[in-house]
């Protein structure tokens, strides 16, 4: 369940990129970026707020533990928002001819 609320946006900015395969516009590319950048902030919302765990074996961290907690459940989320920024920009870039 967690996969799906921590990548459940990432979801609509692969929808968008697979539009942007197909029809390579500026608008596209924006809308491709804003919901990877979105799913991004929401990933990193749900990370934060699950990083000590849950049900009777949650710890409490703080500080220095707390961000390395934060840190390790957002490898793949901004990874996968990267991956598909990079994917974008590059169908775009290649999709128009060089002055």
């Amino acid at each position: 369940m967690f996969y799906l609320v921590a990548f459940g946006p990432l979801i609509a900015s692969a929808v968008a990129l697979a539009v942007l395969l197909v029809v390579p516009s500026k608008k596209v590319l924006w809308v491709t970026v804003g919901l990877a950048l979105a799913s991004t902030v929401w990933s990193g919302v749900t990370a934060w707020a699950l990083r000590d765990g849950m049900g009777p074996d949650a710890t409490s961290s703080s500080g220095l533990a707390a961000l390395s907690g934060f840190a390790e459940g957002m490898n793949v989320p901004v990874f996968a928002a990267a991956v598909v920024v990079v994917a974008a920009v590059t169908r775009y870039r290649t999709s128009r001819p060089y002055p």
